[in-house]
């Protein structure tokens, strides 16, 4: 690793977004990442400076001034991705912009020669997680934005010809999902922030076959889960950006995008939460400005009102509710869900015909209870603040042939 100089040492000694993160400016190719949250950059720069790395959601750890970037202090795959990803060294940079303060742009320009002194691709003893398919994507996305504040220096030349050389080769190229989709913007970033031709051309063919198979023409993601709905949302209208930004067209097939919030309007439950189906945790929904996902993530406070109370996909899902809030309480609203169709592939899940339901609120206990059914099995999960089944009252909900749900 690098030597870190006494006078660093001194200075140290003190995760929508939608449909693509914030760009420095029109023409960028540094947009904010998953984790950096706006209104947090001089706070986690700050706690940057004094060597503590909050890689949400993991507890914040602290670490050497200069790193040797096999750092695992909390035994975790993903946060391991994380730190090589070097996603964090945004809030340095946006810090940086927005106040002057030089200690925030040196410090990030040591991260990033560091971690390149110390990960030469196929170095004895470097971690698994250096040349990570989707590390190395977002680290190119960084690579960009550090292009775009620091000098051409020879150091950051050479960190991004490595990564672009490693992001073009074939054989590295994941090819299906988001960690395609990753590749393929970190491939065109680079290439548009070091007038390299061939790179962006090679990215932009990539995505250009890439869309149609990651979202249909119902705006239905191919991973199969609700979160990943949303994430890819927000990935693809960065990808949109980033050509855009580079002078680029559009490939065909890009349109599917607007269809995407609609999706997750009707995957939205009466407590504005979205359904847990694929791989996805609890979320709140994401208002998207002008669609009916706003109507549906604001409980119909803003947006336009959805005009149907049902939606089938092709992809494997089918929702339904009793209306939007028009002649009960959004949240009072009766709500069901059915997965079904395809095998599971990339965030879906081995039990593919699932089917849940939400009743009213309770007027006693203020809590969720989503009584789900998968395959005859049933359970029962409780979350805060919304919607409750009701005992003894039973309602039945149709799907698509030979799924039927009925709840209590």
């Amino acid at each position: 690793m690098r030597r870190t100089s006494v006078a660093l040492v001194i200075a140290l000694a003190w995760t929508i977004i939608l449909p693509a993160r914030q760009a420095v400016s029109d023409d960028s190719q540094c947009l904010r990442p998953p984790g950096a949250e706006a209104g947090t950059d001089r706070r986690l720069a700050d706690e940057l400076l004094a060597g503590r790395y909050t890689l949400r959601p993991h507890p914040t750890v602290t670490l050497p001034p200069n790193p040797t970037w096999r750092e695992n202090p909390l035994r975790d795959r993903n946060w391991q991705f994380q730190y090589h990803s070097l996603r964090f060294t945004y809030s340095l940079l946006a810090a940086w912009r927005e106040s002057g303060d030089r200690r925030f742009l040196d410090r990030a320009e040591f991260l990033f020669h560091d971690w390149a002194a110390d990960n030469e691709p196929g170095r004895p003893g470097i971690s698994a997680w250096a040349w990570n398919d989707h590390s190395a994507a977002w680290r190119a996305m960084m690579l960009a934005c550090a292009a775009e504040a620091l000098p051409r220096s020879r150091w950051l030349s050479s960190a991004i010809d490595v990564h672009g050389r490693m992001l073009a080769r074939e054989s590295f190229y994941v090819r299906h999902g988001n960690h395609a989709l990753g590749q393929n913007q970190g491939l065109l970033a680079l290439g548009c922030v070091s007038e390299r031709p061939e790179w962006i051309r090679t990215a932009r063919e990539r995505l250009a076959l890439l869309l149609p198979e990651s979202v249909d023409d119902q705006g239905a993601t191919n991973e199969q889960s609700v979160e990943y709905e949303l994430y890819n949302y927000a990935r693809w209208g960065e990808a949109r950006h980033r050509l855009e930004a580079c002078g680029q067209p559009l490939p065909a097939g890009f349109d599917r995008l607007s269809l995407m919030p609609a999706f997750l309007a009707h995957a939205t439950l009466p407590n504005r939460e979205y359904e847990m189906l694929g791989d996805s945790s609890l979320h709140t929904a994401a208002p998207i400005a002008g669609t009916i996902a706003e109507y549906a993530a604001t409980g119909g406070a803003r947006g336009p009102k959805p005009r149907q109370v049902r939606a089938l996909y092709r992809a494997g899902f089918a929702f339904g509710r009793t209306g939007w809030g028009q002649s009960r309480p959004f949240a009072d609203e009766i709500y069901y869900s059915l997965r079904f169709g395809p095998a599971p592939r990339i965030h879906g899940h081995p039990r593919g015909s699932t089917a849940t339901t939400t009743a009213v609120r309770s007027r006693s206990t203020g809590s969720d209870s989503v009584c789900s059914t998968t395959r005859g099995s049933t359970s029962t999960r409780t979350t805060p603040g919304g919607a409750t089944s009701r005992s003894g009252e039973a309602t039945t909900s149709s799907g698509p042939t030979g799924y039927v749900q009925t709840g209590a």
